[in-house]
């Protein structure tokens, strides 16, 4: 039968390498705000993102903001559908050579085809680099 699946993404927080550890901490207290149950609720109502936590739709406020905007529970009900999209660092290589072409095609500057062919040819250049250092 037909197997449904959705990709999912999001925006992502990270802490890089720091040698002050005063900004490492300060980066630490950051991201625990930022996953805080009242920040996860607040982007969820807010946005329409879905929040990070998987009780979070017993929530009073998510269920009222769904009881608001009934079309957020198709977002919900596709969870059990989702599949990760891989992440690579060719891939904002790839959104990149897409946002290029498109402006190629837009100012006249090149066929949709052609376009196409020249951002193709990048992302394989960048995956082809990406193997080699693997």
């Amino acid at each position: 039968g037909d197997v449904q699946k959705y990709p999912i993404g999001g925006g992502s927080l990270a802490i890089f390498k720091n040698s002050d550890e005063r900004a490492v901490q300060a980066s630490w207290e950051f991201v625990k705000f930022m996953t805080s149950r009242d920040s996860a609720a607040y982007l969820a109502t807010h946005t329409g993102y879905l929040p990070v936590y998987a009780d979070a739709f017993s929530w009073p406020e998510i269920q009222q903001s769904i009881q608001d905007e009934p079309q957020r529970a198709a977002a919900i009900q596709a969870l059990e559908h989702v599949v990760a999209i891989p992440v690579f660092p060719a891939l904002g290589n790839s959104d990149l050579a897409l946002r290029m072409a498109i402006q190629e095609v837009e100012l006249g500057h090149s066929t949709p085809q052609a376009s196409l062919e020249k951002a193709k040819a990048s992302v394989d250049k960048s995956i082809a680099e990406q193997a080699q250092d693997q």
